[in-house]
C-alpha cells in the first residue's frame, strides 16, 4: 500500500482483492485524510471515490456525536497497530447504518510513512433482526411470566375458594345463635337502656360479620351465569330504586335511548352494580355526586359508575380487583375481586380509573350485544 504522499498510487491500492471485498475498505492517513475508497465503500456510505478521496473521514460519514469515539479508535490503532469495535456511521443521504469496523497500520512499499486500512461490515441487517428477535424473545418471556403468574393465582383461587366456603359455613350457624340471643335478650329487658344500648353494638357487629361471610360465600360458590337477552338499563332503574343511595349523596343518572340488550344474568349484574354503587356511596364519606350511565361505545354496551369521592392512588389501582386487597378499616377486600369474577361470567369486562382526590370511575363494557 502507498504513502499518503504519492495518490497517484490509487490504482495499486485498489487491487481486484480489494475492489471485490464486500466490505467498505478505506485507507486514511494519520491525520484521517481519505486516500482509497473502494467499490464497497461507494456503495454502503453512498459517496462516489471522487468524492471520498481527499476528504476528512470525521467530516464525510462520522456523525458528530461519534467523533471522539472515532479519534479513540484512530488514537489505540495508531499506538498498537489495530484496533475494532460496533459503531454507526453517516451515509451521504443523512441516514446511519450498522458497522463492524476493525482498523490496522500499514506501511507502504518503501517504507516511508504509514496508513491506517479500515474495513467496514456493514452489520445493519443483522442488527435488525437480533434486535427482532431479542423483541420477539421478551415478548414471549412476558407472556410465560404472564401465564405461569394467572396458572398461580389460580391455584390459590382455588384454595382461597374451598377455605372461603369451609370457613363461612362454619361462621354462620354461630352467628344465627348470637343474634337469635340479642333478639330473645332484647325481649327479656326491654326497659334496660344500658343493656339494650349493648345490645344493639353486637347487632351491628353481627350484621358486619354476616356481610362478610356474604362475601366470602359468593367469592366461594361457582354459580354459572343464566345469560338471557336483557337490558341493563332496566337493571340499572330497579337496583337504584330498591337501594338509593344515602341522603347526602346526589344521584345523577343518564341512560342511553335505545340502548341494544346484551346476553347476560340480570341477577349477577345487579349484584356487580350493587358492589360498584356501594363502593363509590363509601368513598364519599362527606356527600358527593354519584354517576350511573349507560352507552354504546363502538359496538359494546357500557355500564359506568362514577363517584366524586377520595379516589385511589395508582400503586393500588393496580391491586383493587386481586381477592384481599382492601384498604378499609373494614371489610376483607373480596367485593370487587366478586364483581369482576361475575362480569367476566357474564361475557363482560371491568376497569377502573381514578386518581387521589378526583373520584374514580368504574366501567362494564359488555363486548357482544345480544
Amino acid at each position: 500500500m502507498v504513502s499518503a504522499r504519492e495518490p497517484d498510487h490509487n490504482v495499486r491500492l485498489g487491487s481486484l482483492l480489494a475492489e471485490a471485498s464486500p466490505d467498505a475498505l478505506i485507507a486514511i492517513t494519520p491525520d484521517a485524510t481519505i486516500v482509497y475508497w473502494n467499490q464497497a465503500a461507494e456503495s454502503i456510505f453512498g459517496y462516489s471515490r471522487s468524492e471520498a478521496v481527499g476528504a476528512s473521514k470525521f467530516d464525510l460519514i462520522v456523525p458528530p456525536d461519534r467523533i471522539g469515539e472515532a479519534r479513540r479508535l484512530l488514537a489505540e490503532t495508531l499506538r498498537i497497530g489495530s484496533a475494532s469495535g460496533e459503531t454507526v456511521r453517516r451515509r451521504k443521504d443523512g441516514s446511519v447504518v450498522h458497522l463492524d469496523v476493525s482498523t490496522k497500520v500499514a506501511h507502504d512499499p518503501d517504507g516511508i510513512g504509514e496508513l491506517i486500512v479500515v474495513s467496514h461490515k456493514d452489520v445493519t441487517a443483522i442488527r435488525s433482526l437480533h434486535e427482532a428477535a431479542q423483541e420477539a424473545l421478551e415478548e414471549k418471556t412476558r407472556a410465560l411470566e404472564a401465564a405461569r403468574e394467572e396458572l398461580a393465582r389460580n391455584e390459590r383461587l382455588a384454595i382461597l375458594g374451598q377455605l372461603a366456603g369451609g370457613v363461612s359455613h362454619e361462621l354462620r350457624n354461630p352467628l344465627g345463635v348470637i343474634k337469635n340471643a340479642v333478639y330473645y335478650l332484647n325481649m327479656v329487658l326491654p326497659d334496660d337502656a344500658k343493656a339494650r344500648k349493648h345490645l344493639g353494638i353486637v347487632e351491628r357487629e353481627i350484621a358486619a360479620a354476616d356481610r362478610i361471610v356474604t362475601g366470602l360465600l359468593d367469592f366461594a360458590r361457582v354459580t354459572p351465569a343464566n345469560r338471557v337477552a336483557m337490558n341493563v338499563n332496566d337493571t340499572v332503574r330497579e337496583y337504584l330504586a330498591s337501594k338509593p343511595p344515602p341522603a347526602n349523596v346526589t344521584p345523577v343518572v343518564t341512560l342511553a335511548a335505545d340502548l341494544p340488550a346484551v346476553h347476560a344474568d340480570a341477577g349477577q349484574i345487579e349484584l356487580v352494580l350493587g358492589n360498584l354503587v356501594t363502593n363509590a356511596v363509601q368513598a364519599m364519606a362527606n356527600g358527593g355526586t354519584l354517576t350511573v350511565e349507560t352507552m354504546v361505545v363502538g359496538e359494546a354496551v357500557c355500564i359506568s359508575v362514577a363517584d366524586t369521592g377520595v379516589g385511589i392512588i395508582e400503586v393500588h389501582l393496580a391491586k383493587i380487583f386481586e381477592p384481599l386487597f382492601t384498604t378499609k378499616a373494614k371489610g376483607i377486600g373480596l367485593g370487587l375481586s366478586v364483581a369482576r369474577r361475575l362480569a367476566v361470567a357474564n361475557g363482560a369486562t371491568m376497569t377502573a380509573e381514578s386518581a387521589p382526590g378526583r373520584g374514580s370511575v368504574f366501567t362494564i363494557r359488555f363486548a357482544e350485544p345480544a
